[in-house]
């Protein structure tokens, strides 16, 4: 596959979740069931992909570069179980994948190429938050499969990885409280995440991607929302450090990039619900006007391919 039209690479070689120049974003807060694609390496617009099974929001997304993953559609508790797949490259309506080990809505995702890890999430019905997490091998339709858990339970918490390691990052409990907690995990290694650092603040709902040596978290809510962007080291541990700013301060937003590319995009948010920033991963700086979506971002899931 190419990514950003020139440099091919193979999960091994490219980390997980972000795989091509293709970005691909599902759901939408409210009743939607809407896909749509955009270039990452042109910021463009967004462009019509199809449909989801069912209609919903908050969904988590990961993919192993052909295949996109969304799951947790979340209109209703039965739909926070339920997993649907896209071959990104052809524009199309979702098909049902299997369901998930634990009904829970806007956890953080990672992949590795072939393993798909989803953590933390809210819990339908209750107020509540879990620290479950579960694993799917991306290529095989199927159920989720207990992986471990969080340091601490919470929803609304975002991932990023590399190839080997995923980090979840913040989050928010019901009350609130709002959670600055990075924790890693190794995907192909089930058990418990282990505790890598902090964000610069305390928050949830940001944009977190990687390019598959530095994670960025784009934005996100805690009193406010907020305009800051943190990196962290994936294979290192420590806190988070400040990148930069995004153009306008969002939350309720997601994120993905194009991986050694190097561009990672944040999509929408809860004050601007349709467009697009980005920046360059490897160079810390105050990120771009991007693109226009055809419909509001708002609690959505992305991930990328070709």
């Amino acid at each position: 596959m190419l990514v950003s039209g020139a440099l091919s690479l193979t999960p091994s070689a490219a980390g997980g979740g972000w795989y091509g120049d293709r970005a691909v974003g599902a759901s939408g807060q409210g009743s939607h069931n809407e896909i749509q694609y955009l270039s990452i390496s042109s910021a463009g617009n967004g462009v019509d992909f199809g449909n989801l099974t069912e209609t919903g929001h908050g969904c988590d997304a990961l993919s192993n570069g052909s295949r996109g993953i969304f799951a947790s559609l979340g209109s209703s508790c039965s739909n926070f179980f339920t997993i649907n797949y896209v071959t990104i490259g052809t524009p199309s309506n979702a098909t049902d994948f299997g369901d998930k080990n634990v009904g829970s809505l806007l956890g953080g995702c990672t992949s590795d190429g072939s393993r798909g890890v989803i953590a933390g999430g809210g819990v339908c019905g209750s107020n509540g938050n879990t620290d479950a997490m579960e694993y799917i091998t991306i290529a095989t339709l199927g159920n989720g499969t207990d992986f471990g858990n969080l340091t601490v339970s919470r929803a609304n918490c975002r991932g990023a990885n590399d190839s080997t390691r995923g980090l979840t990052m913040g989050g928010v409990t019901y009350g609130p409280t709002y959670y600055d907690t990075i924790d890693y995990h190794t995907i192909q290694t089930t058990g418990n995440a282990i505790d890598f650092g902090n964000l610069t603040q305390t928050k949830y709902v940001g944009g977190a991607t990687s390019n598959g040596t530095r994670a960025v978290y784009m934005g996100g809510y805690s009193s406010s929302q907020i305009i800051e962007i943190d990196y962290v080291t994936i294979q290192s541990t420590g806190n988070a450090s400040d990148f930069g700013d995004l153009t306008v301060a969002r939350g309720y937003t997601t994120a993905t990039s194009n991986g050694t590319g190097d561009r990672g995009m944040v999509f929408g948010g809860s004050l601007t619900a349709t467009s697009t920033n980005y920046i360059t991963i490897s160079t810390t700086g105050n990120a771009t006007s991007g693109g226009t979506l055809i419909d509001q971002s708002y609690n959505t899931g992305y991930t990328s391919g070709d």
